[in-house]
Formats: C-alpha cells, structure tokens, sequence
C-alpha cells in the first residue's frame, strides 16, 4: 500500500484596480519505496491587471511564474526490480525548473505581448544491468525562450472579422558539456554539440463570417514553429538492451495549417463542425538509428533516437448537444485524426503512418436535469487502429465501447456525484494511452472494469 500526503496551501491578494498575485506550494511525499517515493512541487505565480478608463490603452496583462518540481523514481514494485540488492533495478532522479514572464498590452484593435522563460531539466538514472553506474540522462537541459507577438483584429464588415497574428520567437537550447554523454551523440549522429539557438517566426491569419445570428463559418491558415526540447536533442542513456539517445542536430518543426470550421447556435442546441490539416516540415519521430561512428564506451549497434521527417495530418471533429425538453438534453461528438509521413530508407524508417495517432473516437450521452438532481447515461467508443508504425513494432488495438453512467445532486453549497464506470465491466484498452516510447515494455495495459467514483464538494 502506499501512503502519501498532500499539504497545498495558496494565497491570493488582490488590490482594487485587478492586480494579484498567488503562492502555490504543493508537497506529495510517497512514504513508502513505490515507483514514485518523492514528487515535491513549489510553484509561485504573479499576476496583475489594469484597465484605464481613458486614452489608448485598454488592458495590460501581466504575469511572473516559477514552478520547480524534484521527482525519485524507482521500479521497486515491478517485477522488473527482480531481487536487486538496492530493492530496485532502475531509478531516476528527476529535476525541472521554469521561470518565466509575460505581458500584453491591447490597444484598440491592436494587442502586442512578450514573453520570456528560461526551463531547465535535469536527470541521472542508474540501472542495475550497468552496475548502476550513474549515467546523467537529461544532462543539465536547458532552454531559454524570448518570444514578441501582436495581434491585429478588423471589422471588413457587419458580419465578417479578421484576425492576423504573428510571433517570433529566439531559441536556445543546451547541455551541460561535463555531464553530457557526447559519446553517444557521435556514435549514433556524428555531432558533439551540446547547443543551438534557432529564431522561429510564426503567422497566422483567421476569417470568421456570420452568415446569420445562429450560423458561421471560420476559416484560417498559420504557420507556427516549435522548438525541439532539451530531452529529444540531448538525452543519453547507455543500456543493455539498446541506447537511447537525442539528436542534436534536429530542426525545429515547421506546421503549415488550413482549418476550416461551422457553428450552428440555436435555442434549442449547437453543433460545432471542424475540419484541419497540417502540414510539417520537419516533424519529429522516434525511430532506431544504427551506429555510426566508433566511440569509446559504446558497444551496441543501434539506438533509439530523435529524427526529422515530413508529414501530413488531418482531421476532423463534430460535436453538439439539443435540448429535447426543459430537462432532457442529448449531447455526442466525434472527432477522427490521421497522420502519414514520408519514408526514408537510409535511417531504416519505412513505415508511412505515425506512430502513436488515436483512431476514430465518439461519445454519446443523454441526461436528465433539474436544478438540485442529474442523471445521466454515456457510451464512449472508440475504432480499432490498425495504421501503426511498422518501424518501432507499434500493435494494432482492437474497436470498444463502454457504458457510463452518472447521477449527483446539489443542496445548498454542497454538491455530491457518482459515477458508475464501464458499467457492464468489458475488458479493453486504448491506442497506446500509457504505452510511450521508449518506455515499452510489450506488455497489453487494459482500463479499468467496473469502476464507482464518490465525490463531494463544497463552495461557498
């Protein structure tokens, strides 16, 4: 069994013209030696607000954060941990910071922000097929972000509204070159490098036209750009088994995007239609990379690594609710994603679909509701995926459908709800929802069966 404590406290002040600002400290303290003995979090957020009455200026928004988290992870409850004389087999000893800041400032139609962070990752795992040598996972990973950005919103008519928007940001990402295994970058990618610095511009440009008070159209295309992290370009781990390690010379992901989305709005219900595809030049896939170059220390021939390729993705989603009388209200969405990208047989990757993208999905739910009682019955579902990356052994997952049903009720400040999951206990599992690599294991993780969640609360 495992105890564990958790002791949050916030405070907020406020003054008179909107500013405030709150402390958040969370401590989790697993006493036992579970998989997670120690998750310590220490966030702290700032805020402040002012809207004058009078001159150009609307709004300023601005905002100062810090989050630090520690994290001690151990296998001691799997049967991975075997009989190994520390009681665990592997164990990592995680550590993220952030701090950061933002500001907008809206002047008439005119909206201009910056923003900056600097976040930093840290991690060493020891294993015991290495003899628990101390290998610096996430080498002291950093990454600092600046970033300006303005919005432009314009009337073209009664019924119609642009909006263009645009960012750019300066990026730097590093390794610390004293913990970094720069050994497993040359063998596997020919580099050393433990730094880059990218400038990313991102634009974008959205059409919304009321063709009527219930009916609108909203069309869009952008362009937006993200950053590799410190743990796709810089993490090294040696193992048995196989290494695991980052690219550092990966590019920066470019998405090129069309949306094209219809609201229908109603006093009896809505219904929302979208339709999207991206683009990406650059998209970034785990893959197995074959040794490259000889290098002190590396034995294996081959790695799990970080890699570039191009992509295409797609999809769309629906979703609505109707109100069938003053109490009865029906509500379902459905929603469907397709991701495909361009082989390329020199690093070994032959497979056109992506791996990890979820199959076509639904919900469908009736309920009943007066203003202290609700009851309500829901069946989720999802299609069996069959479009799996053949590269990375990734398995096809067969269709489901499960029954849910909730009830609760509302007296004075207190609210109390039940809910009775999977209600007729199938026995099925979701498209690699806790499966990630490099973390397989190969081993099938089912939901759970019939499951009663009791929940009460109070506000005042």
């Amino acid at each position: 069994m495992l105890f564990s404590s958790l002791i949050p406290s916030t405070v907020v002040l406020k003054n008179n013209r909107g500013g405030g600002r709150q402390i958040l400290r969370r401590r989790r303290v697993d006493e036992s030696h579970g998989h997670g003995p120690l998750d310590d979090t220490d966030r702290l957020v700032l805020g402040y607000r002012f809207s004058p009455d009078k001159g150009s200026l609307r709004d300023l928004r601005a905002t100062a954060y810090a989050t630090e988290v520690e994290h001690w992870m151990v296998d001691s409850l799997r049967t991975s941990a075997g009989s190994a004389p520390t009681g665990w087999s592997m164990g990592t000893m995680a550590t993220t910071r952030i701090i950061g800041a933002s500001a907008d400032a809206e002047f008439g139609p005119v909206t201009l922000g910056f923003e900056a962070y600097n976040r930093n990752w840290d991690a060493w795992t020891e294993m015991a097929g290495m003899n628990y040598m101390r290998q610096y996972t996430i080498p002291d990973g950093e990454i600092d972000v600046a970033g300006l950005s303005a919005r432009w919103l314009y009337a073209v008519s009664q019924r119609t509204r642009l909006q263009i928007g645009g960012r750019v940001d300066w990026v730097a990402t590093s390794a610390d070159p004293e913990k970094a295994n720069t050994g497993l970058y040359y063998a596997y990618h020919g580099t050393v490098s433990t730094s880059r610095t990218d400038v990313e511009p991102s634009l974008s440009v959205q059409v919304v036209h009321e063709f009527n008070p219930r009916v609108s159209l909203t069309g869009g295309l952008s362009r937006s750009v993200r950053s590799p992290d410190p743990r796709e370009r810089y993490i090294a781990l040696k193992r048995k088994v196989g290494d695991w390690v980052g690219n550092p010379e990966l590019d920066p992901p470019v998405a090129n995007r069309a949306e094209l989305g219809l609201t229908w709005s109603a006093g009896v219900g809505t219904l929302t239609a979208t339709a999207w595809a991206d683009s990406v030049d650059g998209y970034i896939i785990v893959y197995n990379q074959q040794k490259i170059n000889m290098a002190p220390g590396v034995m294996n021939t081959r790695a799990q690594s970080y890699a570039n390729v191009d992509a295409l993705l797609r999809g769309a989603a629906v979703e609505g609710s109707i109100a069938l009388s003053s109490r009865v209200f029906l509500s379902a969405d459905v929603a469907y994603v397709r991701g495909t990208q361009d082989p390329i047989p020199e690093l070994g990757i032959y497979s056109e679909d992506i791996a990890e993208m979820p199959p076509l999905s639904a919900r469908l739910a009736a309920r009943w509701q007066s203003p202290k009682l609700f009851a309500e019955i829901e069946g989720v579902g999802a299609a069996g995926q069959d479009r799996v990356d053949i590269d990375l052994n990734e398995s096809t997952t067969p269709s489901w459908g499960i029954v849910n049903l909730k009830g609760g009720f509302t007296t004075g400040p207190w609210r109390i709800q039940v809910v009775l999951g999977n209600l007729f206990d199938r026995t099925y599992h979701e498209h690699f929802s806790y499966l990630r690599n490099p973390y397989r294991s190969g081993f099938v993780i089912t939901e759970p069966g019939r499951n009663v969640t009791f929940s009460i609360g109070w506000r005042k």
